[in-house]
């Protein structure tokens, strides 16, 4: 057990010696770049005031475009849900299916109505037809018997005067 307490004290060491000298490290190369940088900082600074001053007109109006869009889209869900709620209460509203039922039952009658208004219509044609039939046979009998008769009476009268 010894030997494996100093070696990861030993580890613990070396891990140390190699973060300081990369803290080190880093705090000399940003020295360097600072050194090194073409741009100073008010420079710096105004190209990000003209990058802000260009594309932030742009995109505060494209936030203000999603917020009215999100709100609208909120409106519609809701709406949308509250029709959907009238419509699952329609579907399972005993009124609206005894309502349907009845006008069914209605539409049922309506159809017979009509099939036996045809049929009567029909019946009451063949009548009038056969009424029509009846009444041109009765006036060709009157017709037929007015011309016997005329015809005797003119043999009566052909006989009496003959006499």
């Amino acid at each position: 057990m010894p030997n494996n307490y100093y070696s990861i004290k030993e580890g613990y060491k070396s891990m140390e010696v190699a973060t300081e000298a990369v803290e080190g490290d880093s705090e000399k190369n940003q020295h360097a770049e600072e050194n090194n940088n073409a741009y100073t900082t008010s420079t710096i600074h105004f190209l990000s005031k003209g990058l802000l001053e260009r594309y932030e007109p742009g995109l505060t109006k494209t936030k203000c475009e999603l917020e009215e869009l999100t709100t609208k889209q909120a409106v519609l869900i809701e709406q949308i849900h509250n029709e959907n709620l009238k419509l699952s209460w329609s579907l399972t509203s005993e009124e609206l299916i005894s309502m349907f039922n009845l006008i069914r039952d209605y539409h049922r009658k309506l159809i017979d109505i009509k099939r036996n208004m045809r049929l009567l219509h029909e019946r009451s044609s063949k009548l009038k037809r056969r009424a029509l039939r009846l009444q041109q046979h009765k006036e060709k009998e009157i017709y037929l018997k007015n011309q016997q008769i005329q015809h005797e009476q003119s043999l009566i009268a052909g006989s009496s005067s003959n006499s």
